[in-house]
Parts: C-alpha cells; structure tokens; sequence
C-alpha cells in the first residue's frame, strides 16, 4: 500500500486524479466517529455558551440587587436625617418616597439639586 504522504502528493500534481478524488469523496458520506465527534463538539459549544449566558445572568442579577440596596441604604440615611430634624417619620418617609419618584421621572436634575442644597445651606 502507497504511504498516504506519497498519495496526497501524487494527487496535488496531477489535476486529473484530484478532480476524481475529490468527486469520489463527495459520494462518500462521512464516518459514524466524524459525525459523533460533530455532537459531541456542538454539545461543549452549546454547555459553554449556556455557562457563559448564565454568568452573564447571574452577574447582572448580583449589580441589580446591590444597587437596589444601595437605594435602601440612601433612603434610610435620608429618612433618618429628616427625622433627626423634627420631621416626623410618617411624613420623612412619604417625602423620600416622593422625592424618588420625581428624579426617576427625571425632573429633578443636578443642577436644580445644587440649587435646592445650596438654598438650604448645606453646600
């Protein structure tokens, strides 16, 4: 039998045999091991992405819930100082909540914010 090298290279120099081997090999159907390894490659691939989009998930999730805290902690300190200067906490709280709704409405910006703390004193 003809080493596969000396095969290959007899067949790259002559076009006629390469034009016939190559018609051959697209009758021939591929092999059971090429199709399992196929599976099994698409498989990992389809385990690697799935990982990779859970992390991503799960990343997400984690930012989310700390900055969902962090919006805790800061209504908290805000109801907490109200209270510390006589408001009462019924009232402290409602004012916090209403003045959270305003700015995700987006109609207290920054610079109104500056001017309200500087009309206030506290800058």
């Amino acid at each position: 039998m003809i080493p596969f090298e000396e095969f290959e290279q007899t067949i790259q120099d002559e076009p006629e045999l390469r034009a016939l081997v190559q018609d051959i090999a697209k009758d021939v159907p591929p092999s059971e091991t090429t199709r399992q390894f196929i599976g099994v490659e698409a498989a990992a691939i389809g385990l690697v992405v799935l990982m990779l989009y859970r992390f991503g998930q799960n990343l997400a999730d984690w930012n989310r819930g700390h900055l969902e805290a962090t919006v805790v902690e800061r209504r908290v300190e805000l109801i907490q100082k109200l209270t510390e200067d006589g408001v009462p906490f019924e009232q402290a709280s409602k004012t916090v909540q209403a003045l959270e709704t305003q700015v995700q409405k987006g109609r207290i910006t920054d610079s109104l914010l500056e001017k309200l703390l500087t009309m206030f004193g506290k800058k």
